[in-house]
């Protein structure tokens, strides 16, 4: 069944803005004026979150690999906090 012809798990109408409506399937689907963005949502998380690519890992190796890339993106943020000023990071 395509996806204009099933109803969505959840629907929002957004009055006021270029976004007429925005509908969420429970396959991954999310439409915005008709128009899946999930894909393009994905793409740029990946791009964003270097390894995020690989958290569907079947097997020990892509496991292990996963595990390294979240161990590289966990050290890069704590990192990042450490490098900020004193008094903006809360505890």
């Amino acid at each position: 069944m395509a996806l204009a012809e099933r109803p969505p798990e959840w629907e929002l109408n957004v009055f006021g803005s270029n976004m007429a409506t925005i509908s969420r399937y429970r396959d991954g689907a999310l439409l915005i004026n008709g128009i899946d963005v999930a894909p393009l949502v994905e793409a740029e998380l990946n791009r964003r979150l270097p390894g995020r690519e690989l958290r569907h890992a079947a097997d020990p190796v892509g496991l292990r690999t996963v595990w390294a890339a979240l161990e590289r993106a966990w050290a890069a943020a704590v990192d990042r906090v450490r490098a900020m000023p004193e008094g903006t990071v809360l505890r």
